[in-house]
């Protein structure tokens, strides 16, 4: 199992039984996003069926730590490892579910927690800067093959999400990588969606629909950009621009993440490359004013750079406390790496 500890011969030394740390600072972010949004709605609307799923998705959360944590109470070690590799796959499921669940709830919490809306001031805000916000100047590009080109990166961002949720906590063994991973990506996640609340808006493809000269003149890719929105989108998700901050997020761990692991070094060049064209989108396509594409960056930025900062004093702090992390792979994987040796 991997552990952390101060140094690398005290890692070395303690022994390899170490307990999971029920609750991490991924966990309470996750948790502090659920708590604050059914605090909120129990002050706006108590009995909207959303609520029941907020109070899922907590229980949910709960139980991937429980369970992480179970085979550690396992006498016999044979079953207790063959529970430990268990673990580890279904609490890696049960998180992804629980980011999904928390994003798909916000088409019926927003309207219900904010029924107004911030373009106004938005709007102002990019005018004051640019005389002009971007999405109503690149009208001008309004044409087919540019729209379809920035349509498949923008529809791209789906792949992005789940190509790196996947690849990093199912591909990559090394905790010294995967809990600074999680400390910012929950960050941006649950953060970001978090201020949809403080700051909802419907967007330059709302607010401003009267001042372009016509419709986007998109194809196959604009038709599938167009019904996955309207299918789940949560319609007043414009501020921060997750569109913005996390594939940055992914990208800038990318690069950090090649300078020990070789395999992100051809991953983290592909990801600047589509990131740079899904920023241009997100306010070529109308969905983003500027303002929002800035506090996308901002929050990533901010965010993988916390993340690196605070993991290795959580790992010595579970290590003074005979525990570990719940993204320990098991000694079991194939690859698995001992002992932890984070670097800032």
């Amino acid at each position: 199992m991997t552990i952390a500890a101060h140094s690398e011969d005290e890692e070395l030394s303690r022994p390899s039984g170490l307990r999971k740390s029920f609750f991490e600072i991924h966990n309470l972010v996750a948790m502090f996003f659920l708590v604050a949004m059914r605090g909120m709605l129990q002050l706006q609307a108590p009995e909207a069926p959303v609520a029941r799923e907020l109070e899922l998705t907590m229980l949910m959360l709960v139980a991937a730590c429980g369970i992480s944590c179970l085979p550690d109470f396992v006498s016999d070690e044979s079953a207790a490892n063959r529970g430990r590799v268990a673990a580890a796959h279904i609490y890696r499921a049960l998180y992804i579910m629980v980011m999904v669940r928390s994003y798909m709830m916000l088409r019926d919490l927003l309207p219900l927690l904010r029924p107004d809306s911030l373009d106004a001031q938005l709007l102002a805000i990019d005018r004051a800067i640019f005389g002009i916000t971007p999405a109503v100047w690149m009208d001008q590009f309004n044409q087919r093959p540019i729209i379809e080109w920035f349509s498949a990166f923008y529809f791209s961002y789906f792949l992005m999400v789940a190509f790196s949720l996947l690849w990093v906590l199912w591909a990559v063994k090394d905790l010294k990588l995967l809990r600074p991973y999680a400390i910012g990506g929950s960050i941006v996640f649950f953060l970001g969606q978090l201020t949809y609340v403080a700051v909802p808006g419907y967007g330059p493809v709302g607010y401003l629909a009267d001042q372009f000269s016509a419709p986007l003149d998109g194809g196959f890719f604009w038709g599938l950009v167009s019904a996955t929105v309207a299918q789940g989108g949560a319609m007043k998700d414009i501020f921060p621009s997750l569109h913005t901050a996390l594939p940055t997020y992914f990208t800038l761990f990318a690069f950090y993440a090649a300078k020990t692991d070789p395999r992100f070094k051809i991953i983290s060049r592909v990801l600047l490359f589509m990131t740079l064209n899904i920023i241009v989108s997100t306010m070529l396509l109308r969905w983003h004013y500027a303002i929002d594409v800035a506090a996308g960056l901002t929050l990533s930025f901010s965010a993988h750079a916390f993340g690196r900062w605070v993991a290795p004093r959580e790992a010595r702090f579970q290590a003074a406390h005979g525990l570990t992390s719940h993204w320990a792979p098991p000694s079991e994987w194939e690859g698995a790496e001992l002992p932890e040796g984070h670097h800032a």
